[in-house]
């Protein structure tokens, strides 16, 4: 196996956790904003048959924040997992720590991007729908910080 991949790995979480986070935002408010619209019109559904389908799909739309929660749970085993597999000497721990704190840094960059992202009235109702997911993102570098030291402990104190 490849040493010192955790790091990447924790970059690569952060980056996806973001970004995916931040889609289901866009796709919520893209939903609510067209789903009113085409609703109002009686020329797109004259007969109203498309009542049911919205509904469903207002169903999916709102357990895409339940969906993000079991995402991240699944990123985090994932990286705990890899950590226990990865054999690495402990002359790269100090190493490790310097990943981590530039990991925590650009954890902090995109929680206040996400933060002024979600403050524009137009995400308002997605950050209610999203509040889980969202108050992980608002403390992504202390969410970071404790799940990179959960991966150093599982990565550094194994018994090999």
């Amino acid at each position: 196996m490849k040493r010192g991949n955790i790091v990447l790995d924790i970059t690569i979480f952060t980056i996806i956790l973001f970004v995916t986070v931040l889609i289901f935002f866009v796709i919520g408010n893209f939903w609510s904003t067209i789903n009113t619209d085409l609703l109002q019109d009686s020329e797109f559904d004259p007969n109203g048959s498309l009542d049911d389908a919205y509904t469903n799909m207002d169903s999916w739309i709102g357990s895409l924040g339940n969906i993000i929660i079991f995402l991240i749970l699944g990123m985090v085993a994932f990286l705990l997992i890899s950590a226990q597999f990865i054999e690495t000497h402990p002359g790269f721990f100090i190493f490790g720590i310097f990943a981590l704190i530039l990991i925590v840094v650009l954890g902090a960059m995109l929680a206040n991007t996400f933060i002024e992202f979600e403050e524009d009235s137009a995400f308002t109702e997605q950050a209610e729908d999203y509040a889980v997911a969202g108050w992980i993102i608002k403390y992504l570098p202390m969410f970071i910080l404790l799940v990179g030291a959960l991966v150093f402990i599982i990565l550094y104190a194994k018994f090999t």
